[in-house]
């Protein structure tokens, strides 16, 4: 049997692009064959996964922006919603079962996995904005909502059914309107993501830098004396005064085995964020045995347990002081077994099962 698998823009291995390869591989290690749509994706990332076995058909989608820019993102979006620029440049083809994990891709499919809609993501961090793009922010809100709502019609309807990526986001679909058939958590391989060492260092936390984190927390911190490892596709636009400060060492795209190290080593994973339906680094950090500090809300709350493996708090204010006293007076050793237990709830080889009965029922 054949599985294409619809993307978003594939601009770096993070988040949505770690699901389709995770999920894409193991089914090929069960005998299946995948392709990979996608509307843009980089030499470096197209060569990778063809190398892993994938076929890989890129519609090369122009755009003005700079194709790894979150601005390059939003115009696949537009492009989509106005003038259907993504869904025209493929041409369908038979004897396949399509899984859709694209926001801006809608095309016929059995499954529309919903990750996090454009709107709901502007939405959530619309206050965190500078003042002048929060402004021109609520000029053009109406308009998004009402095209992003228009582009969710349009997935649903070549969709046979749509599944979520948590329970948190599940019902956010169901206040607008959509069945969810199911819930099914992203997966995380276990067997990349564990424990690299059996004595950590603990002399520093790592945090995640996206387009969904709050920056201005991890300054925070650090003037208060706490080490901190940064890495993500947002490190590189870090401010100078997080950048240049004593208490901060920078990573901006990491190998695997590389940041497999520096979860295991960190004292705890920092997750400060906006909006998140699931959350790829808290199941990661936990993979590794390093719990996570992060907000009692969204997906994190589903897959983080409150002092078990890691720590769920109410607002930034309890989440900075929480990292202060973690920092200062550290965890039993217990936190870090439990954690790695935790992971294993998400890995590829469960969460691969799931997907596999789903089509043997539907397809």
């Amino acid at each position: 049997m054949r599985v294409v698998i619809f993307s978003d823009a594939v601009h770096g291995f993070y988040g949505g692009t770690r699901l389709v390869f995770f999920l894409g591989r193991t089914f090929m290690e069960n005998g299946f064959d995948v392709a990979l749509v996608t509307p843009q994706i980089i030499p470096q990332l197209q060569l990778f996964f063809e190398k892993n076995g994938f076929t890989v058909l890129n519609l090369n989608v122009a755009t003005i922006s700079k194709m790894q820019s979150t601005l390059g993102w939003l115009e696949l979006w537009a492009g989509e919603v106005f003038f259907r620029r993504n869904s025209k440049a493929y041409r369908a083809a038979d004897g396949y079962v399509a899984l859709n994990f694209s926001h801006t891709l809608p095309l016929p499919s059995l499954v529309w996995y919903a990750l996090g809609l454009v709107s709901d993501r502007l939405h959530y961090a619309e206050r965190d904005f500078p003042l002048t793009y929060r402004v021109l922010y609520k000029s053009v809100k109406p308009v998004i909502q009402c095209m992003d709502s228009s582009l969710v019609r349009r997935f649903v309807g070549c969709s046979k059914m749509v599944v979520a990526c948590s329970n948190f986001y599940a019902n956010l679909c169901r206040q607008r309107g959509v069945m969810v058939r199911d819930v099914i958590y992203a997966p995380v391989d276990c067997e990349v993501f564990k424990p690299s060492t059996t004595s950590p260092t603990g002399d520093y936390v790592l945090a995640y830098a996206g387009v969904e984190t709050k920056i201005s927390l991890l300054k925070t911190l650090v003037d208060s004396g706490v080490r901190v490892k940064i890495f993500g596709p947002r490190a590189v636009h870090l401010p100078r005064s997080l950048v240049n400060h004593g208490n901060v060492e920078v990573f901006a795209y990491v190998h695997d085995s590389k940041l497999v190290d520096l979860y295991s080593n960190a004292l705890y994973t920092l997750f400060p964020f906006n909006f998140e339906p699931f959350g790829y680094v808290p199941v990661e950090s936990m993979a590794c045995g390093t719990p996570v500090l992060t907000y009692n809300q969204q997906g994190p709350s589903e897959t983080v347990i409150h002092n078990k493996t890691g720590w769920l708090v109410e607002g930034d204010h309890k989440l900075v002081s929480k990292a202060m006293e973690v920092w200062r007076e550290g965890y039993s050793e217990r936190v870090r077994r439990e954690s790695r237990r935790r992971a294993l709830e998400f890995d590829i080889g469960r969460i691969y099962n799931k997907w596999l009965r789903l089509i043997e029922r539907h397809a």
